[in-house]
């Protein structure tokens, strides 16, 4: 199946002329949609905790958008990659990570299923789906506010600690 990435067209009004009015000319440009393709964008979650005897929990919320082309069956999952490591070799286990996701917003809608996720760990097993799109159209979909939990056990060592989140679409 091929497409017309970008169209152009110019279309003069009145009369032709050789020394034609510029400010007669109508001009139409058509773009593409998305590029064809399917992509979605996640913020970065940062935390900062002081260091404690005591277990503590801290919640960020952000934003995932995501623009679809012509596909069927996609599913938008998350999921983190491992333990948060420091680089003296600390951890803080990826089973203390959890997941609530936010508002669903899609234009338009009815294009799919979305999947309640509420304080669900994204660790190593578990993916985190958080749509299934059954629908073969184009759509934005965008969860407002996805939330993140991070408990830090007491007695955890200070550092910075890193993890990766995986977001397939």
């Amino acid at each position: 199946m091929a497409f017309l990435a970008t169209m152009t067209a110019v279309v003069s009004t009145g009369k032709v002329q050789a020394d034609q009015d510029a400010s007669k000319v109508v001009q139409v440009t058509i773009t593409e949609y998305n590029g064809w393709n399917n992509n979605c964008t996640l913020e970065d979650y940062i935390f900062s905790f002081d260091a404690s005897t005591q277990s503590q929990n801290q919640t960020t919320g952000h934003d995932i958008v995501c623009k679809f082309w012509n596909a069927t069956g996609v599913a938008v999952t998350l999921q983190l990659q491992g333990d948060l490591t420091n680089p003296d070799g600390a951890i803080i286990s990826s089973g203390n990570v959890k997941v609530t996701n936010g508002t669903w917003n899609d234009n338009p809608s009815d294009l799919g299923e979305e999947t309640s996720v509420s304080g669900l760990a994204i660790n190593g097993e578990y993916w985190q789906t958080l749509f299934n799109k059954t629908g073969n159209t184009i759509w934005d979909a965008t969860w407002v506010n996805v939330e993140i939990t991070v408990t830090v056990p007491g007695w955890t060592p200070n550092g910075t600690y890193e993890g990766t989140l995986v977001l397939t679409f």
